[in-house]
């Protein structure tokens, strides 16, 4: 199991966890084959959420090198289609039934994770760790436990930036620049909300979506206060982050958003702008090589 998250923590993008209900009974035979170099295959069940294109291709990539780094380590993988909700709906019932076909999975974290702690579900990784020298591969950022002092996820999010992206044919279409202000944005805004297509495209069902667009216009105010949040030494309700909803809501009523936007997923979001529906959209530079790929010329 401890060298799962060695691999995890090279080629994953999110967030690992281990089910206890499924690991608790085998830990030390499991210990104990790695140690005596016996060779007998170990057999995980890992579930995650396929969300796009680009988790399917990071993912296919993983179980093609898997046996390169384990080969005493059979990973059978359940790519979960679904928004958020669906997903965490699935976890939360696959441990509530007993764990079964639930080793290791992906998981949001923050409140997402909360029940599944609180209900002891989970299997903390502190000893695991330690053991095979994670700490000192990874920057102090990395270490995140929970309430209780345990570790019981690894973070392998790769560096990416709050976007927004925009077609270009569309800009060319209606001769508009692509905006560097606030103020710019809300004269685009005001052109396309005329048109038919949507201005913004934003999943914001699954919340993180719209969060990371007004995250990205609290910092654009202060860059330094995402560092101050985390340190505690500031507050969401500060000036940042109410000029940054306060732009949230005149985007809103200027249109700037499906009409049904609060039920719109990413799922749906991201194919609404890479077919030319949505002259942009709110996402992570993470989608910049597959909407590149297939936007072709008219990415931007």
């Amino acid at each position: 199991m401890r060298y799962v998250k060695i691999l995890m923590s090279l080629l994953l993008i999110g967030t690992i966890v281990v089910s206890l209900s499924a690991c608790q009974g085998s830990e030390k035979d499991k210990k104990e084959t790695v140690e005596n170099g016996a060779t007998e295959k170990v057999k995980l069940h890992m579930l995650f959420n396929d969300t796009d294109e680009n988790v399917q291709k990071e993912m296919a990539y993983v179980m093609e090198h898997l046996s390169e780094v384990l080969p005493n380590v059979e990973v059978v993988l359940d790519m979960s289609p679904g928004d958020a909700q669906t997903y965490e709906t699935k976890v939360r019932t696959m441990i509530s039934a007993g764990g079964e076909g639930l080793d290791v999975w992906w998981e949001r974290g923050g409140s997402w994770a909360t029940p599944i702690l609180n209900s002891d579900s989970a299997l903390a990784l502190d000893s695991y760790l330690e053991d095979n020298g994670y700490w000192d591969k990874v920057i102090p950022s990395a270490k995140l436990p929970a309430a209780d002092g345990k570790t019981y996820a690894i973070p392998f999010e790769d560096i990416s930036y709050e976007i927004i992206l925009y077609n270009k044919a569309i800009f060319n279409k209606y001769s508009l620049e692509v905006p560097k202000t606030a103020s710019e944005l809300k004269k685009v805004i005001e052109v396309l909300s005329k048109t038919d297509y949507i201005p913004i495209s934003v999943g914001a069902k699954d919340g993180w979506c719209a969060a990371m667009m007004l995250e990205g216009f609290a910092y654009s105010i202060d860059p330094q206060i995402t560092k101050k949040i985390v340190d505690g030494t500031a507050e969401f309700s500060d000036e940042p982050y109410k000029q940054a909803a306060q732009l949230m809501k005149e985007l809103m009523d200027m249109g700037a958003f499906s009409g049904n936007v609060a039920l719109t997923g990413i799922d749906e979001a991201l194919p609404l702008f890479e077919t030319g529906k949505a002259a942009m959209m709110a996402n992570g530079s993470w989608a910049v090589a597959s909407g590149a790929d297939k936007m072709g010329d008219d990415f931007g």
